[in-house]
């Protein structure tokens, strides 16, 4: 329900998202790659959140935001889509200063991003 003119679209998330899966699998020579600690440090409504948020092999997904807008945005979102839970970790964070020890200790394998 939250999106703005910039916003990726629901769709093109997804193809995104498992585009970038599907070559993480095969750049460690596995059918199915390991379990998928994803950052989205420019996550704007949430798009590629959602689409990881939606994926088997993603088991944690954190995303923030420079805006304190696009977090409000995202939540609502991923509320809209019945998604959400531990898994997914949203902040208000400008990607351009070091991210918050919690990110860096869940020592991410996967980046996405559809940045400004």
């Amino acid at each position: 329900p939250c999106s703005f003119s910039g916003a990726m679209c629901a769709y093109t998330a997804a193809a995104g998202v498992k585009i970038t899966l599907m070559a993480h699998a095969a750049r460690h020579e596995r059918r199915h790659a390991e379990a998928v600690r994803l950052l989205d440090p420019c996550m704007g409504s949430g798009a590629l959140i959602a689409a990881a948020a939606s994926e088997v092999m993603v088991e944690s997904v954190f995303g923030s935001d420079v805006r304190k807008s696009c977090v409000a945005w995202t939540e609502a979102n991923l509320a809209h889509a019945n998604l959400g839970g531990n898994a997914i970790r949203l902040a208000h964070h400008d990607a351009r200063q070091e991210f918050p020890a919690e990110v860096l200790d869940e020592n991410v394998n996967v980046v996405v991003a559809n940045t400004p």
